[in-house]
């Protein structure tokens, strides 16, 4: 509720990419409009700390990122700076080489991470299931509730597509609302196309696209 997200697209990203609704990419098949992240909103997000047992003793707290130890990204700043002067809490910036970081990141050896994550094939499964089920290697941050784990394991053997897409909207809701991730931006590709340049998917993610790819003169 502290980083304004809408600001730093707009001002610092110059509307470059679509902040992010939810964990599954508003491109991707099955993605639920009903799910809906935390809104920036600077007094609740106060009162929340006021209210907390960190209220007078926050302790030392870490973002960790892949670098090669030059200045942080203006994106990690921003949210830096979001945190500091909507909370008054400081955050650190550390930057480790990405070797270090991935096996960190695999013992689970930190307190905050900036990650981006890359669908492998079109379907929710492969962000909800793969980074939040209890039981997934790729759980790096260790989330663990036993609702999300059975609307995962539900939408895994559901043979109805609109129910599975649903299943798994109520699993990434839950998810959102736990607050183990803060979901920011969602990547826009943009490409210039000739008129004479026909069957060109627009497809979310990678894909040999350019086997169906036609050039008719006109």
């Amino acid at each position: 509720m502290s980083i304004d997200r809408e600001t730093i697209n707009t001002v610092l990203l110059f509307d470059y990419y679509d902040v992010a609704g939810g964990i599954v990419p508003g491109a991707m098949p099955g993605r639920s409009s009903s799910v809906k992240t935390y809104p920036y909103d600077p007094q609740r997000a106060k009162q929340l700390i006021a209210e907390s047992k960190y209220a007078n003793s926050m302790p030392r707290i870490v973002l960790t990122y892949a670098g090669t130890g030059a200045a942080p990204g203006d994106l990690l700043v921003a949210i830096q700076e979001n945190w500091q002067q909507v909370l008054g809490v400081t955050v650190e910036l550390q930057a480790i080489d990405t070797a270090a970081f991935l096996r960190e990141q695999r013992q689970g050896n930190f307190q905050i991470q900036s990650e981006g994550w890359s669908a492998d094939y079109p379907d929710p499964e492969n962000f909800l299931g793969k980074l939040f089920a209890s039981d997934s290697p790729l759980n790096y941050t260790k989330y663990s509730n036993p609702e999300v784990d059975a609307l995962l394991k539900q939408a895994r053997v559901e043979t109805n597509r609109e129910r599975r897409y649903q299943l798994y909207g109520q699993a990434e809701q839950k998810i959102i609302d736990d607050a183990s991730i803060i979901p920011t931006f969602w990547s826009v590709e943009h490409m210039l196309v000739k008129p004479c340049v026909k069957g060109l998917p627009d497809a979310p993610m990678t894909i040999p696209k350019f086997r169906y790819v036609e050039i008719k003169e006109p």
